[in-house]
C-alpha cells in the first residue's frame, strides 16, 4: 500500500489529455496498490485531480482521498506542500518549466531532492520526466511500482 500525491498551480492546457493521462496513471498504481490520495494545489489542475480521484473512490469504496483548502499565506502553503509530498510516495503532476511559475519549481524541485518517484503529465518540450509518449509513461510506472514493492 501507499500513497499518491497530486500537485499542480500551472493551468492545464489541454483538460481531456491531462484527464485522460491521469486516469490511466493513477489506475495502474491502483492495481499495484496505491489506496490514499492527495490533492493540493488551486490551478485548473486540481479540478481534473479531484474528478479523477472521485471517480475511482466510486468505484472503489476503499480508496481514500484528502483534498486541502488552498491557503493565500505563501509560508503555509509550502509547509502544506512539503508536508504532503513527504508522507507520499508518488507525486503526479503537471509542471511546465517554460511556464516558470516558481510555486511549481519549488515544489516539483523538492520532490525531487526528497527522491520522489514524479509522473509529469505537462505533454510539451522534452524535459526531465516531461514530453512523455503513454507507453512511455505506463513503462515508467510499472518500473516505480517494481520499486515500491522492492523498498
Amino acid at each position: 500500500m501507499f500513497d499518491l500525491c497530486f500537485i499542480g498551480e500551472n493551468v492545464v492546457e489541454e483538460d481531456a489529455v491531462v484527464e485522460y493521462r491521469m486516469t490511466k496513471a493513477v489506475k495502474k498504481f491502483i492495481e499495484k496498490g496505491a489506496d490514499t490520495f492527495y490533492v493540493c494545489g488551486d490551478a485548473s489542475f486540481t479540478p481534473i485531480a479531484l474528478k479523477v480521484c472521485l471517480q475511482e473512490r466510486r468505484e472503489n469504496k476503499d480508496l481514500r482521498y484528502f483534498s486541502f483548502p488552498v491557503i493565500d499565506k505563501a509560508e503555509w502553503k509550502v509547509r502544506q506542500y512539503r508536508e504532503t509530498i513527504d508522507s507520499c510516495q508518488v507525486i503526479i503532476c503537471y509542471y511546465d518549466p517554460a511556464k516558470n511559475s516558481s510555486a511549481d519549481n519549488l515544489f516539483f524541485n523538492y520532490a525531487r531532492e526528497q527522491k520522489k518517484r514524479i509522473v509529469n503529465l505537462f505533454q510539451g518540450e522534452s524535459h526531465y520526466l516531461h514530453g512523455q509518449p503513454l507507453e512511455e509513461l505506463e513503462q515508467m510506472i510499472h518500473k516505480w511500482i517494481e520499486l515500491l514493492k522492492n523498498g
